[in-house]
């Protein structure tokens, strides 16, 4: 569903991401991950066209992007970012209707698109007119999964959609999400830096460090048949804390 080839990007001087060619295979959830400024945001902007490569190219269902084809391209990806990215000024329908509404859908497909995603998202309809400020951070972040869903994309592309969460809406989250990829059966590419995160929501996981793709494969690859040290060592600094006092008393 997408391919990079050769990519790099550059800012400035600064190489972000040094030649990187990858796939992602349909109906799978990949997850891109590692420390922060290692690139994954990097790849992810390039994959729906906000930035453009310096060098390779990106393909979308077999046909390379181009400003020609990037407007029905975006059409076809849903987009979440950290903070949900919802516009303060407009209540939650208006956030999550926008762009269908700006492609002229008729109201009653609007309405029935509004209420199949609420049902999903485990949403009441109430808080439909309400303003981003006046919910919580957990609906915020269902709601931004909303909009992104909207126009029944063939990708899902999130981008540490659950890095401001406290730890308890944080995992019910994660609940959510892995029922709702599975059910819908899309292409869903993940960004975090957190490999319990990785672990559960993840079919296939690649490993970012400066710029490079260090590894990919299941958790299990990963954790049993590392083929880097950063591997071992990034697994390793996010043990839980818990199972570290228990190691060290047994």
């Amino acid at each position: 569903m997408l391919k990079l080839t050769g990519v790099t990007k550059s800012f400035g001087d600064k190489l972000v991401l040094h030649p990187t060619t990858i796939e992602f295979e349909q109906g799978k959830t990949s997850v891109l991950i590692g420390t922060s400024g290692c690139g994954k945001s990097t790849l992810l902007r390039l994959m729906i066209g906000l930035i453009a490569p310096n060098t390779g190219e990106v393909e979308f269902d077999n046909t390379p992007l181009s400003k020609d084809n990037l407007e029905q391209v975006r059409h076809r990806i849903g987009y979440m970012i950290q903070d949900g990215g919802l516009f303060p000024h407009l209540t939650v329908r208006r956030n999550v209707t926008l762009l269908a509404s700006h492609l002229g859908w008729e109201r009653e497909k609007v309405e029935t698109r509004l209420h199949e995603l609420l049902e999903l998202v485990h949403l009441e309809a109430d808080l439909l007119e309400k303003y981003p400020t006046q919910i919580s951070g957990g609906q915020r972040q269902r709601v931004a999964l909303m909009r992104a869903l909207f126009l029944d994309p063939d990708v899902l592309l999130l981008d540490e959609p659950m890095g401001a969460l406290d730890p308890i809406i944080r995992s019910n989250l994660q609940a959510e999400l892995r029922e709702i990829f599975r059910s819908l059966g899309k292409t869903v590419i993940l960004v975090t830096h957190d490999i319990g995160e990785a672990a559960f929501l993840g079919d296939v996981i690649h490993v970012l460090q400066a710029g490079r793709i260090l590894q990919t494969g299941t958790f299990t690859e990963l954790v049993h048949q590392p083929q880097d040290p950063f591997v071992v060592e990034f697994i390793n600094a996010q043990r839980s804390p818990v199972e570290d006092l228990q190691r060290r008393e047994s």
